[in-house]
């Protein structure tokens, strides 16, 4: 999810330059031009210029052109921003780098009618310093996979919450069932962004809700030793695949070699697809700790100079109406309570798992949200993981304390 410190560099150096305007235009017909610019590419960037084009349909007076960047999204829009010819709305997540120049939308969300519809965790994670600066579009927590084949086979009933005691028995049991079969999986390489999950669900996180530095604190030593504890100890290191990022864990899992593995929605439509054996469990948790999620997610933002913002607004309105909502479900997870409901996703055993832990989630955030110089601090705890989580000999609370002070001192 995360962009490299190159980009985000670039972004903030292009972003002191500052903002002289947003470059909208009048369409042919007289209509205005909104421009949307967007880092989707092939079938999001088919499927978000078909909102598009349905909404340009329905209006008389607006227009809106979709420019899709793809992975030139943050080279163009920081290019773009420094020649003073910003987009005038944006598909954005990373507002670390970009919220200088987006338009807090605080008083627009509260006086929608239907504010309680939304899933209230969403919102947090487009917010910095009190600002929301994204209204969002879709979304992913994070769970975690099941092979129902291999978890029958080791009589295991499916909980509808467990522990990480409950996690090192499946584990166990599911690697029992043959040889060669994992019963977990752990990066040797994780993302600092996607293993907050798991600080969360003990009540920890990489950074407090001031920005400052709690990398090492005992919740997280806790984590970070459970975790290398499962990947190299005596009694489960043979369980626990261990490998980069850079393999396909899909394809293991299909094969029926893994057992459990921990990450976001997207395999889903690939396991159905192919009628691999699988389910989904929620996060487990730490003790008496509730299970929690970081969130993936999508917003549409709007850029702080743009002449046209009431338009703008409309189309974020008109966008995440409960028609448009219902409609893009078929490509995100709804962002309407009363939508996930109506189409029986809160109670489908395989989407669930996913709308509980974003409810579970309400009132906490990633750590990313909360410190303009998070592309340093998660290359540094990225750094950290991998030393951790690549060597069976390491001492974890004692390179947290290193890295705590590397953080403090940046």
């Amino acid at each position: 999810m995360h962009k490299s410190i190159r980009i985000a560099t670039a972004a903030a150096a292009v972003l002191a330059l500052g903002l002289t305007g947003c470059a909208s235009s009048g369409a042919d017909d007289g209509r205005v031009t909104l421009r949307f610019a967007t880092p989707d590419s092939g079938p999001g960037a088919e499927h978000l210029q078909s909102v598009v084009d349905a909404y340009n349909d329905s209006q008389d007076d607006v227009e809106i052109k979709l420019e899709a960047y793809g992975d030139a999204f943050d080279q163009k829009l920081t290019s773009q921003i420094g020649a003073g010819n910003a987009p005038d709305i944006m598909k954005m997540w990373n507002f670390p780098a970009y919220s200088s120049i987006l338009e807090p939308l605080n008083d627009f969300i509260d006086a929608m009618p239907d504010k309680d519809d939304f899933y209230p965790t969403l919102f947090s994670y487009a917010e910095m310093h009190g600002n929301v600066y994204g209204f969002p579009t879709g979304f992913s927590t994070r769970a975690i996979y099941y092979n129902s084949d291999l978890a029958a086979e080791a009589h295991l009933t499916p909980p509808e919450s467990w522990t990480s005691d409950d996690y090192v028995d499946w584990v166990k049991a599911i690697a029992a069932t043959g040889d060669g079969v994992f019963g977990g999986d752990q990066l040797t390489n994780p993302d600092a962004y996607s293993f907050e999950s798991f600080l969360l669900s003990n009540g920890g996180e990489w950074l407090d809700d001031d920005g400052k530095p709690v990398v090492d604190s005992k919740q997280n030593i806790e984590v970070v030793e459970f975790l290398h504890d499962l990947a190299y100890g005596d009694e489960t290191a043979s369980a626990i695949r261990k490998h980069p990022a850079s393999e396909d864990t899909s394809k293991v899992f299909m094969a029926g070699d893994l057992g459990t593995f921990e990450f976001g929605k997207w395999f889903t439509q690939t396991f159905t697809e192919n009628k691999t054996p699988y389910g989904i469990l929620p996060m487990f948790s730490f003790g008496d700790n509730a299970p929690k999620s970081v969130v993936h997610a999508g917003f549409v933002s709007i850029s702080k100079d743009t002449e046209h913002q009431k338009e703008a607004e409309d189309f974020i309105t008109w966008m995440s109406s409960p028609d448009n909502v219902r409609d893009a479900a078929a490509y995100d997870m709804p962002i309407r309570i009363s939508i996930a409901d109506e189409l029986g996703l809160t109670t489908d055993p395989i989407n669930k798992p996913f709308f509980d832990m974003l409810v579970s989630s309400e009132g906490t955030q990633s750590s990313m949200l909360k410190n303009e110089e998070w592309p340093d601090i998660s290359a540094e705890i990225g750094a950290t993981l991998e030393k951790i989580f690549s060597n069976e000999t390491v001492d974890v609370a004692e390179q947290l304390h290193k890295l705590q002070a590397t953080i403090e001192s940046l």
